[in-house]
């Protein structure tokens, strides 16, 4: 499970109602009681759902009902219901489905994706990188987990992965990995991955007893015989595919036997699309 942290929803509301609701003040509804459900448009895969309760719970609201986190669910079904005042439920409105509508985009696009891959190459892993839009971590990391997928690398702090810019200080890839023995001394129990952009350069990190390659916009055919290559080093040694991978191409990439796929492609799409009914108790 992903927690969201109170300071990122409380941030969210305050973002959107920064000194109270005018219009709704104006009329003087607020205190009314009030009902409220959002719907779902379309076919997807939910994601949001725990987020928006608890904003609805922070502003007073009960929730009767709520469709659960990366359940697939069909047009015209009730994604949440809730109960409250005139007010809360106005406040609360844009929020939630501004959440529900980012987030089921991007758990509906990963689990397109993921069957995709599935479909050719059951044992592969789909996971997602931190490329994602500016301040939206948190809940688009939570939303690709929620489609299916695993987060990948999500700070420089996490993982050992050397790049094409690490081996430009080093006077190229092949002094670097010189430095593997040292390397795994200082840092036992982290594999070692080094991205690569060409099948030479892939050749000689599996020839320095590197843990994984990661294939950086690399033709499938060259990925298909590195993985072959791979298999005949060691069978524990995982090949990445990653740059540039979505739903048009997943499936060749799937193709080549590679051990994981990386992409960044399901934060950016259309929101799903909901609709939010409000009217009196």
């Amino acid at each position: 499970m992903m927690y969201i942290q109170e300071p990122t929803l409380d941030h969210l509301l305050l973002e959107d109602m920064p000194y109270g609701d005018l219009s709704t003040a104006l009329l003087g509804i607020g205190e009314m009681p009030a009902k409220a459900k959002i719907v779902s448009r379309q076919n997807c895969v939910v994601s949001g759902t725990e987020e928006v309760i608890r904003i609805i719970k922070k502003l007073g609201g009960t929730v009767s009902s709520a469709a659960q986190e990366g359940s697939a669910i069909s047009a015209g079904e009730i994604i949440l219901a809730v109960t409250g005042t005139a007010g809360m439920l106005h406040a609360a409105w844009k929020v939630s489905i501004n959440i529900l509508e980012y987030c089921s985009g991007v758990a509906s696009r990963t689990r397109h994706l993921l069957d995709l891959a599935k479909s050719v190459n059951k044992n592969v892993a789909l996971v997602t990188t931190r490329k994602t839009i500016p301040g939206t971590r948190d809940l688009a990391i939570k939303a690709s987990c929620a489609g299916g997928a695993f987060p990948h690398r999500l700070g420089l702090s996490e993982t050992i992965l050397f790049f094409e810019q690490h081996c430009n200080f080093t006077d190229g890839l092949r002094n670097l990995l010189q430095s593997t023995p040292r390397i795994r001394a200082a840092c036992p129990e982290r594999k070692m991955i080094v991205e690569v952009t060409d099948y030479e350069s892939a050749l000689l990190a599996l020839d320095a007893g590197v843990d994984g390659i990661q294939c950086d916009k690399m033709p499938v055919k060259e990925i298909e015989q590195i993985v072959k290559i791979a298999s005949q080093h060691s069978p524990i040694i995982i090949v990445i595919a990653t740059g540039g991978i979505n739903d048009t191409n997943i499936v060749s990439y799937a193709e080549t036997g590679v051990h994981v796929i990386a992409t960044s492609s399901v934060y950016y799409g259309a929101p799903a699309d909901f609709g939010f009914e409000l009217e009196k108790a």
